[in-house]
């Protein structure tokens, strides 16, 4: 196989891995069935559309690892404000103002 289409080869065995995944023989160390292996049909376009493919695959593979990235950031966030909101609501601080205006008694503190 020459190896400018290894790249294309490769986004094809990754598109096919939940196939080849769920066939799998061996209970010990499941490993691909030959049979199931041998019998996929490469798809294999002329030399310059395939590397246009691999581009596009890999732009959008960037793509998804930066929109992974800001959205594991944007739940870093919301765990913070989830921590803070906890311990003010556990501290006081939450109502702090509204026990203020209205006179609430103050707080008690004991042990467990």
């Amino acid at each position: 196989m020459p190896a400018e289409i290894l790249p294309y080869v490769g986004i094809f065995l990754r598109s096919s891995y939940s196939l080849l995944n769920s066939r799998s023989r061996g209970a010990g160390i499941p490993h691909i069935d030959s049979r199931v292996f041998d019998s996929l049909r490469l798809p294999l376009p002329p030399l310059a559309e395939q590397q246009r493919i691999v581009a596009k695959v890999d732009s959008a593979m960037q793509q998804a690892r930066t929109n992974h990235a800001e959205v594991e950031d944007g739940f870093a966030s919301v765990r913070q404000m989830r921590e803070k909101a906890l311990t003010d609501a556990c501290s006081g601080k939450l109502t702090q103002d509204w026990r203020t205006k209205s006179h609430a008694p103050p707080w008690l503190e004991t042990t467990l």
